[in-house]
């Protein structure tokens, strides 16, 4: 099942050119280093297969959930970055909505998934020291009737634990992953209760788009109120910048060109592997081999 961590109505926002019926059409630039500009259509560009499948209680493999899931935050996110697109005020459901995209757009990444793995390798091992064969004895007796009991349930999950404590040391838990896309954040509050801009690209520059879309601080954190800043852009026209130090209190504000291109600069270097634009140009395909994931 194709799994799009890049959603393909995101992209199609990213999408300029209009076919003889006045829509947009399904094809969209795409940027990589050391490779030319490439129109791909948005239905195999930004997915993997079965990225958010995992083994469910009963040991079928489950490719739907998460992803009708997020289907459903996709709707959602859609609307609201159509009305914003169209300069109409939103309500506070609706920015709760866009919240909750932007939040998963970070943790449904292939990007995200390393990071998950790499952090989860390195905590099994302490995982397994805290839940050893005394701790698993002890959780039978809280369970059990008596001591005879506690002792049979002993035997009979003891074999368990060391067949799961091999394959979780070998081979970290895709729930792992899956589990951390959809849960509640703190990134969505802080972004809820920062000060927003909309920021309006030039008439001859457009924003650009990547892999790995939500760009925020790393260094001080979120927490920091001088410096702390989240930018996501919406549209090929529009960029959302978040802060706790401003005051636009949700205005637009036309860029000039230089200010967009920092901009793009920026999302090019969030980037992962892929940045996505309206438009062809070997000048910026030449900054994007340069740039590329530099952050």
């Amino acid at each position: 099942m194709k799994h799009h961590y890049v959603p393909q109505f995101y992209q199609r926002g990213f999408i300029k050119e209009v076919n003889k019926d006045g829509k947009k059409e399904g094809l969209i630039w795409v940027y990589e280093k050391d490779r030319p500009p490439r129109k791909l259509p948005v239905s195999n560009t930004g997915m993997e297969i079965d990225l958010y499948a995992y083994t469910d209680q009963s040991g079928n493999q489950d490719n739907q959930t998460i992803e009708a899931e997020l289907g459903r935050i996709d709707n959602s996110a859609a609307l609201v970055i159509q009305k914003l697109d169209k300069e109409t005020p939103i309500t506070d459901d609706e920015r709760r909505s866009l919240c909750k995209f932007i939040s998963v757009m970070y943790r449904r990444t292939p990007k995200f998934k390393e990071h998950a793995k790499r952090m989860a390798a390195e905590l099994m091992p302490k995982f397994f020291e805290q839940h050893d064969e005394e701790w698993l004895r002890q959780e039978m007796r809280k369970r059990a009737r008596s001591e005879e009991q506690a002792e049979a349930w002993f035997e009979y999950r003891k074999a368990e634990l060391a067949e799961m404590r091999e394959e979780y040391l070998r081979e970290p838990p895709e729930f792992i992953f899956t589990s951390n896309i959809l849960r509640p954040s703190v990134f969505e509050r802080v972004l809820f209760d920062m000060d927003w801009a909309y920021f309006m690209a030039a008439a001859d520059t457009e924003f650009v788009t990547c892999d790995d879309p939500a760009l925020f601080s790393k260094g001080s954190g979120l927490g920091d109120r001088e410096n702390a800043v989240i930018m996501f852009p919406l549209s090929r026209t529009l960029l959302l910048q978040a802060m706790w130090n401003s005051s636009y209190k949700g205005a637009y504000v036309q860029l000039r060109d230089v200010d967009v291109r920092k901009f793009n600069r920026d999302v090019v270097s969030n980037a992962s592997r892929q940045v996505y634009a309206s438009y062809a140009s070997n000048t910026f395909a030449s900054f994007v081999t340069k740039r590329i994931g530099t952050v």
